[in-house]
């Protein structure tokens, strides 16, 4: 039977550290409150697609609303401090990443 480590890995995940804020990507590695994330996208402003909520959990459910949502281009990211590791479903997760990087404004 596989651990909750072992199915997270490899999955599309929403990430909460208080220091660095939210970040969604695939999940290449964990350990402990630190999370590697590969093509990963900073969420510097999320509303959550349809009105359907407010939290990440339904950012994770529902996926975002393009106008109103700003995130930053695919990197890859070591985070420290991680505090919540939210898997993301396949469909909303291409939506997720479909979207157009944030431009300065």
């Amino acid at each position: 039977m596989k651990t909750k480590k072992q199915k997270l890995k490899q999955k599309f995940v929403i990430v909460r550290c208080p220091g660095s804020g939210v970040w969604i990507g695939n999940l290449a590695n964990r350990s402990h409150d630190e999370v590697h994330l590969r093509s990963a996208r900073r969420l510097w402003r999320w509303r959550v697609a349809d009105g359907l909520g407010i939290e990440l959990v339904a950012v994770a459910k529902f996926g975002l609303d393009p106008a109103e949502s700003r995130v930053s281009p695919p990197t890859d990211v070591l985070l420290i401090g991680a505090r919540e590791i939210i898997p993301v479903g396949g469909p909303v997760a291409r939506r997720i990443l479909s979207l157009s990087n944030a431009s300065p404004s």
